[in-house]
């Protein structure tokens, strides 16, 4: 893995949801380089890898990702130097097998892109009953 000159930010839109309440979270993905760089628009299930996490352990099994169509191919950006590419996503529940059960959590993405893989700092959320 060489060095991307990208930096990924996360946000939830809140620290607690109440069980079954969409969670939405926030993808900055800044350019830290002098220069442009052609990037891949960041796609759930396809070059950016979720990872929904229990604090006490154990990964939350999401669900596999679709098969995509045959002429399927996925958007390059221009990112020019200090730039960002800001995305929400709402309802990242819906990439799990099951809605989790109350407790605490962490998520963060990986994205993949030319060559590169770059994780996501790590956000905390509480689901209640």
């Amino acid at each position: 893995m060489r060095e991307s000159g990208l930096k990924i930010t996360i946000t939830s839109d809140k620290k607690q949801y109440e069980k079954g309440e969409p969670i939405n979270i926030s993808l900055d993905i800044k350019n830290n380089t002098s220069k442009k760089l052609i990037v891949n628009e960041p796609i759930i299930n396809y070059n950016l890898n979720l990872h929904f996490e229990n604090v006490k352990g154990g990964q939350t099994t999401l669900k596999p990702p679709g098969i995509p169509p045959v002429n399927f191919k996925i958007q390059e950006v221009a990112l020019e130097s200090n730039k960002r590419i800001i995305r929400r996503y709402d309802n990242i529940d819906f990439y799990l097998s099951e809605y989790p059960s109350a407790g605490e959590y962490k998520i963060y993405f990986v994205y993949m892109f030319v060559g590169n893989t770059i994780a996501s700092n790590c956000v905390k959320i509480e689901i209640t009953d």
